[in-house]
């Protein structure tokens, strides 16, 4: 059967191929994967990888690029995202030789490049067997907004607290009203408080909120706005922050955006993940924001290849994101 796999570079053409594919592997989201790969494939010129088998799409390895900076030093990067084989295909290596293929051309013209990725716990095991590190600072933050809604619901059992939110269908943001000069503010602030970070400048913003992954936009006046996705998890109304723009990056403004969406909305958790370095993981501690503290970290993944590369990107110190630089958000 190994004779008949391929491995090429994913195009543009094969955006229902995949979806197929995707449908196939993950059958509990069937349907929802579509308009995210076709926003993916409008990324860049390098899409990642995929196997084929008799001319059939049975495995991806795509990318999608990240408009990271080191203080104002732009780095090529991209996200790895929906990593996948046929289960008809599985354990003949595919994954592992897409995974080879697809570094030999990320890397090809500059050492300096960087791959990132949040991974599930099995797939963890298998990246550090391919050279991925994984450091600690990208955590899930919760903040219980309704204690007696959460209390009746859950009981305090925190396996009720867990698992898949099943956000409500949000049709892609409308960004006439949007106030860009959000986004040079926290540029600015960024570049002051921060290393790695992704810059959100009017165009990168804007495909980012194109990715079709039910994301919304609250606005609030002389505060700032709220990019979020809204659902339900196990009966609990759960907010998933994305990321908080503020016109003014302190203490204040940041609670007075979190009480307006306490009242926007009925919700009984308001989540957010954020790593350490991020400029307002502090304040959301201090606003009553916890970590799970079995499961402090998630599994933020790095490859780089070159000594200074390794310096800068494999230090936690140096990470600044956000749930909406993240794939999974």
């Amino acid at each position: 059967m190994t004779d008949e796999i391929k491995i090429r570079d994913i195009t543009p053409s094969d955006e229902y191929a995949l979806g197929e594919l995707y449908d196939s592997v993950w059958p509990e989201t069937a349907g929802t994967k579509q308009g995210k790969t076709k926003w993916m494939l409008s990324s860049s010129s390098f899409y990642g990888v995929c196997a084929t088998a008799n001319g059939k799409v049975i495995g991806s390895r795509p990318s999608f690029y990240s408009n990271i900076y080191y203080g104002d030093r732009q780095i090529k990067a991209v996200q790895c995202g929906n990593s996948c084989v046929h289960s008809d295909f599985r354990r003949y290596g595919i994954f592992s030789k897409m995974n080879s293929v697809f570094l030999d051309k990320f890397f090809i013209d500059n050492q300096n490049d960087l791959i990132y990725n949040v991974s599930v716990y099995a797939s963890k095991m298998a990246y550090q067997k391919m050279g991925w590190v994984y450091i600690d600072t990208l955590s899930k933050l919760t903040y219980i907004a309704n204690f007696w809604n959460v209390f009746w619901k859950t009981k305090l059992n925190p396996k009720k607290l867990a698992g898949n939110v099943i956000y409500k269908k949000n049709a892609i943001p409308n960004l006439f009203d949007f106030d860009y000069k959000l986004l040079e503010t926290r540029e600015n602030y960024f570049r002051r408080t921060a290393n790695l970070h992704t810059y959100y400048d009017k165009d990168f913003f804007r495909w980012r909120m194109n990715s079709d992954s039910d994301i919304a936009i609250l606005q609030i006046e002389n505060l700032g706005a709220v990019v979020y996705k809204i659902g339900v998890r196990k009966r609990l109304n759960v907010v998933t922050i994305g990321e908080i723009f503020l016109y003014k990056y302190n203490k204040q403004n940041l609670r007075r955006i979190i009480s307006t969406v306490k009242k926007q909305f009925k919700i009984d958790l308001l989540e957010v993940s954020i790593t350490e370095q991020h400029p307002c993981c502090q304040t959301y501690k201090k606003l009553g924001f916890i970590t799970n503290p079995f499961k402090k970290y998630l599994s933020l993944g790095v490859k780089v290849v070159s000594d200074e590369m390794k310096q800068t990107c494999l230090n936690p110190k140096n990470w600044a994101l956000a749930g909406i630089d993240i794939d999974t958000f």
